[in-house]
């Protein structure tokens, strides 16, 4: 159904990290969630979140961008990536399988240049039983492995008498990234949504501010250039600074990690 309008305001503390949030007006009914956005101050290792939110907990599924690339679509709980998602890195690195507080977790697929892993993993390492894929001399190779967090413990070609446990193994992990695939789509569709909600925020707010501000309707200003301008003052100044940083988001230029913010650990 319609989330009807949004609103917005500046987080002084708290888990919003002093950053710009706009969400839905609309009381929600029990058990709904709310779409919103927000925006994170300059220093923080993220960017901006789009999605879903359970009072100011972000929960559901929504999209991550973070300061250095990488981008998280799919499934939130309590403020953490949790559930099916997909994980994408700018070197072109990508994991699509579950998560469990902010860590792959469960089953899943990690797809690198020239090398793929189908298989378990517990607090963001490789372990349990998985197959490695990689390409050799324009040949693809599967070995058999055995992982205890992160580290190898046994290895073998991946045929013969490990073929059926490997196809087993490779076949369960390629039904958790279907779904993932399914929760990150879907994860984009509600990025979308509240981005289009912010657009609209952006030009009915900052209308309805100026006009507070005693100013014209901007709308009439275009059509009758002779009407008296208010006089612009710093607080004018001021109040379009304002609607110019809520409309793009700002880049953050250290590694202040929130609490779910640090950047995602990448198994070698």
């Amino acid at each position: 159904g319609s989330h009807g309008d949004v609103y917005a305001f500046f987080s002084e503390e708290g888990a919003l990290q002093h950053g710009w949030v706009a969400e839905s007006n609309r009381l929600e009914r029990p058990g709904e969630l709310k779409r919103s956005e927000i925006r994170y101050k300059p220093g923080d290792s993220r960017v901006v979140y789009r999605g879903e939110m359970k009072g100011n907990k972000r929960h559901g599924t929504g999209v991550m961008h973070f300061a250095d690339g990488v981008v998280y679509q799919g499934q939130w709980e309590e403020d953490y990536p949790s559930g099916f998602g997909v994980e994408l890195y700018p070197e072109g690195f990508v994991y699509k399988g579950e998560f469990k507080r902010d860590c792959r977790h469960g089953l899943g697929v990690l797809q690198c240049p020239g090398l793929a892993y189908y298989g378990a993993w517990q607090r963001g390492r490789r372990h349990g039983k998985g197959v490695e894929r990689l390409v050799m001399r324009g040949v693809h190779v599967e070995a058999f492995t055995v992982f205890d967090m992160g580290e190898v413990k046994d290895r073998d070609r991946a045929d013969y008498e490990n073929a059926m446990e490997a196809r087993e193994v490779r076949d369960a992990a390629n039904k958790q990234e279907q779904r993932a695939n399914l929760f990150a789509e879907t994860a984009r569709l509600v990025g979308v949504r509240v981005n289009n909600l912010m657009d609209a925020l952006s030009q009915a707010k900052r209308r309805e501010m100026l006009i507070a501000e005693g100013y014209e309707d901007p709308e009439d200003e275009e059509d009758d250039d002779d009407k008296p301008k208010k006089k612009s003052s710093k607080k004018d100044a001021d109040l379009e600074d304002l609607f110019s940083a809520s409309t793009k988001a700002d880049k953050p230029k250290g590694k202040n990690k929130g609490k779910d913010g640090k950047k995602k650990r990448r198994d070698d």
